[in-house]
This record gives structure tokens, C-alpha cells and sequence, in this order.
């Protein structure tokens, strides 16, 4: 699915105006006047940013990160606002907002602050696959590989993981060798990032 910059706010000319900028830069842009009409059409697999207003009518900007997060939505969210609340933007910020800008913002600002923000979305985009590649190998490994792995996870060596599931050094490394093969991994490093990405579902 393409990226989409999705503007929430119920000013108008807000709305025009950031399109007309984003539109120029080759940025598809689509607008809602509230965070409702926004959530009404919101789907967890929608990817790009999120420009939204703090202050609107009904659901406020916060409430909306709130509604998403509840979701699943990830998309990276970038505050506007014309009242300047420092207290606003901290919370906001705490709670996985990518950036927070005070009108009126200018055209260049904008224009950078939203390719950063596509580029997150981009980068927990290739993460998030990544993870459910794994988590389909996962399922191709044995009890005693996926033992192995949780071990590499805690930061065992293969001596280590041989004392502490009672077999010979040389089955560790038989077991981790044959894990490797099936996540499709080639260095121990990648063993033991793809170890920690999976430990939720090895110890299932």
C-alpha cells in the first residue's frame, strides 16, 4: 500500500493549504475536517503520517493517539497547533508522536518534517515485516532449537546452553546451526536480534 498524508483538521484553509504544499512535493495528501470522520475510515494496514490538529471540535488531537494506539494504527502522527501549549506537546511526544509544529508553520519545515515522518513509517514498516517473517519460521523449528534460541536471547553462549539443557556442546551447535538455516540467518548477530525479536513467542 502507497503512503498517504493524512491531514486532520477542521480549519478549512488549513486543510488546503498543507494539501496544496504536500501536493506540489508529489505527497498524496487526503484531508477530514474531525478525528471521527478520520476514525471512520481508518484501517490498521494504512501507511504514510498523520498531520492532526490538538484542539478540535469533539475528539481532541490526544484523544485521537489514544483512539489509534487502541487500534493497532501505527502511523506516525506530527502535532499542529496555534495556542503553543508546551504542555501538550510533551505529552503528545510521550506517547510516540514523531513531531509537534506550532502555526503558522512554513512550507519548508513541513515539507521535511513529513518525509521524516514517512521515513519512520517506512523503516516500522520493513521491522513489522521482518517480525512476521520470523514469526512464520518460528513454527519450522523444533522444541529443542527453539530451547536454543531463548538461551541465545538471554545472551548464553553455546557452552552455556549446553550445561544448562544437560546436552554435549556439539548438539548445541548442531541445533543452532539447523535453527539458523530455517530462520534464514547467517551470523550469530542476526541470531541474536531474530532471538530477541521472537523470545515472546519461543516462551509461548
Amino acid at each position: 500500500m502507497f503512503q498517504v498524508v493524512y491531514v486532520i483538521d477542521d480549519e478549512v484553509a488549513i486543510c488546503r493549504a498543507l494539501t496544496k504544499i504536500l501536493d506540489d512535493v508529489g505527497h498524496v495528501v487526503e484531508c477530514f475536517a474531525t478525528a471521527e470522520e478520520f476514525l471512520a475510515v481508518c484501517e490498521r494496514n494504512f501507511r504514510g503520517c498523520i498531520i492532526t490538529d490538538v484542539n478540535m471540535p469533539g475528539m481532541s488531537g490526544l484523544l485521537l493517539q489514544d483512539e489509534l494506539k487502541r487500534r493497532g494504527v501505527s502511523l506516525p502522527i506530527i502535532f499542529m497547533t496555534g495556542y503553543g501549549r508546551v504542555e501538550s506537546a510533551v505529552q503528545a511526544m510521550k506517547k510516540g508522536a514523531v513531531d509537534f509544529l506550532e502555526k503558522p508553520v512554513s512550507p519548508e519545515q513541513l515539507i521535511e518534517r513529513v518525509e521524516q515522518a514517512l521515513a519512520y513509517d517506512r523503516r516500522q514498516h520493513q521491522l513489522a515485516t521482518a517480525a512476521r517473517k520470523l514469526n512464520e519460521r518460528i513454527a519450522y523449528l523444533t522444541p529443542r532449537e527453539k530451547e536454543v534460541i531463548k538461551l541465545v536471547a538471554e545472551g548464553r553462549t553455546n557452552k552455556e546452553a549446553a550445561k544448562a539443557l544437560g546436552i554435549s556442546f556439539r548438539t548445541v551447535e548442531k541445533y543452532r546451526a539447523g535453527a539458523m538455516a530455517k530462520l534464514k540467518i547467517s551470523s550469530a548477530m542476526e541470531l541474536s536480534e531474530a532471538a530477541k525479536l521472537l523470545i515472546d513467542s519461543v516462551t509461548e
